[in-house]
């Protein structure tokens, strides 16, 4: 079906090609390897201040969260990495970066570009989840190594051992947003069975399942029953429950070892450990309450020894959460978490994309123990999403703003 435009004249398709370019460039760009990244966020950056010089009007709703997220936390962290240390050698700037990424993704609340940047995000994801079969089939039959990805380090590609079973794992950097394609299948599922709706429901499963982390392993097996829950009646609930309990209890008799060695103490132990060096950190009151601001890497001697003790070269940890507390402070980091939480709870949207609810909620359970908020995969998770707390039924992709009419786009598969 393609979304119709009720004014033929004067048609622009310029919030097709800018949102598309965005959202392409981080999915596969999200480390900014070919310059495309900060390019495609310029013009989306142009073309809000544009909106907010025609003094275009959007909701209100979501500004509670963008003035956090790109506001009160980039300035609050910079005035405490300033009282810790030299804001010259800042070294961690992904929330900053983050910041100014999302704050181009409110170009997706203007007229009807909100569900357009959902069906483009589908429509990247869709190319991603191709892209990664692909190249495990490839590989797997005729020894093809993705060297090109590799290179430009846009995907890892090895080997995964879990309980003495063995497969190539094929992880991009985008992978974790695969969690939305997900939903959107079960959605698809749920609402109409049909064969195409299911190849492609197995197939993101698949690449999910082949990016050979224990997280998105998990969800990949049980993203279907938890979004069949999550809209279901009573009775649907119930029987989710039950199934996902039979189907666990089964695998677990049958792969008990696999299960065992990808939650033994050794492959948690690096993340675990983490836990002890939060608990002295957290010993100073000043800290605790108030955070130790970025770049703590570089002055805090109990934030070094943590990092150093699992080997961690880089700025910060896996734990999402804790770090938000280390950073902003105990109770701000808690605000922030319950925050970030609630939204897969709040505002209306449109019925057919209540699927991003769920999805969303996976997605932050899944950042508990990955970095996946300040980065180019919390952008386009966030800000889609915030996207769709915009829709209402009086905002439609065939508007009368010029800026968003005559989408002739393709319904995502």
């Amino acid at each position: 079906m393609l979304l119709k435009n009720k004014n033929p004249k004067g048609r622009s398709y310029l919030p097709v090609i800018f949102i598309f370019f965005f959202v392409f460039s981080q999915i596969f760009d999200g480390i900014n390897i070919f310059g495309i990244r900060w390019i495609s966020a310029f013009f989306l950056v142009m073309l809000v201040v544009f909106h907010g010089l025609k003094t275009e009007k959007i909701s209100t709703k979501n500004w509670l969260i963008y003035g956090l997220l790109f506001v009160i936390m980039p300035f609050y962290g910079l005035f405490r990495t300033g009282f810790n240390s030299d804001l010259s050698a800042l070294s961690d700037t992904s929330q900053l970066s983050f910041s100014v990424l999302l704050f181009a993704t409110i170009y997706f609340q203007f007229g009807g570009n909100a569900q357009l940047a959902v069906k483009i995000m589908i429509f990247n994801l869709r190319l991603l989840s191709f892209l990664i079969i692909a190249i495990f089939m490839l590989n797997y039959f005729v020894g093809y190594y993705p060297s090109f990805f590799v290179g430009n380090e846009m995907m890892f590609f090895g080997v995964r051992e879990y309980g003495g079973v063995t497969f190539n794992f094929v992880y991009f950097i985008s992978s974790p947003l695969l969690l939305f394609l997900g939903a959107y299948d079960s959605y698809s599922l749920i609402k109409r069975l049909s064969i195409l709706k299911l190849f492609l429901f197995l197939l993101t499963i698949s690449a999910l399942f082949l990016s050979g982390t224990r997280s998105l392993i998990i969800f990949s097996l049980a993203s279907f029953f938890f979004v069949s829950f999550w809209f279901g009646s009573l009775r649907t609930k119930i029987f989710c429950t039950v199934a996902i309990f039979l189907t666990t209890a089964y695998t677990l008799y049958l792969y008990m070892e696999v299960f065992l060695a990808m939650f033994s103490a050794a492959n948690s132990a690096a993340k675990l450990s983490y836990l002890s060096g939060y608990a002295e950190i957290f010993g100073n009151s000043i800290y605790f309450l108030f955070g130790q601001g970025w770049n703590a890497n570089a002055w805090s001697s109990d934030f070094i020894k943590m990092l150093d003790i699992v080997g961690n070269p880089g700025v910060k940890t896996e734990l999402t959460y804790l770090e938000l507390m280390r950073v902003y402070g105990a109770p701000m980091g808690a605000i922030i978490t319950i925050l970030l939480f609630s939204l897969p709870f709040i505002g209306n949207g449109l019925k057919e994309y209540q699927w991003l609810r769920p999805a969303l909620f996976m997605y932050l359970i899944l950042t508990a123990t990955n970095p996946y908020i300040f980065s180019s995969n919390g952008v386009i998770a966030f800000g889609v999403y915030l996207g769709f707390l915009r829709m209402t039924k009086g905002v439609e992709l065939h508007s009368h703003d010029a800026s968003t009419e005559s989408l002739s786009l393709p319904r995502p598969l």
